[in-house]
């Protein structure tokens, strides 16, 4: 039989992955899903927006992220890596 600790485990992994797949079909994310979409810090995501990378404000307090932006703001940033990089 399960015990109450691992039963409680069993939940929380998924309630992780439903809140995962949830942010990958979200259009537009807020401020705090951004951070965790991408995995990078708040501050990091602040300097960011001044950089460039495309925000919405609503409301004249709350940013907003759309999702199809954001994974082109990440995915231009690529890296060439040669073999000595390895």
């Amino acid at each position: 039989m399960l015990t109450e600790k691992l039963l409680d485990e069993i939940k929380e992994s998924i309630e992780r992955q439903l809140g995962k797949l949830i942010l990958n079909s979200k259009e537009f994310l807020t401020f705090e899903e951004c951070t965790e979409y991408t995995g990078l810090s708040a501050n990091f995501i602040r300097q960011q927006i001044k950089e460039g990378l495309p925000s919405y404000k609503v409301g004249g307090r709350r940013t907003f992220f759309k999702r199809e932006q954001v994974d082109k703001w990440i995915t231009k940033s690529k890296v060439e890596q040669n073999d000595d990089d390895r």
